[in-house]
């Protein structure tokens, strides 16, 4: 999907979530919120391909709080999670 076409996707879903955020419905405005996570998800995915970015670390490292510095700061040394 090119990149255009996935914005236009976010703004269709987010639309969604507005509605079901106007009539109230918990269930869907989760089911909405979850699907708009999704089509950025698969924005930031295109984005990240094109320019070789890595998202997950990326959105880790915007975060600012100390565990995710924390971690960042272990995968670049080789690291996991866990050890």
């Amino acid at each position: 999907m090119a990149l255009h076409e996935q914005f236009e996707k976010i703004i269709e879903e987010v639309e969604e979530l507005d509605y079901a955020l106007q009539c109230e419905c918990e269930e869907r405005v989760t089911q909405e919120a979850i699907d708009v996570m999704r089509a950025l998800k698969g924005f930031l995915d295109i984005l990240a391909e094109k320019h070789g970015i890595d998202v997950n670390e990326a959105l880790l490292e915007n975060d600012g709080s100390v565990t995710s510095r924390y971690a960042v700061a272990k995968r670049r040394n080789g690291l996991s999670e866990r050890g």
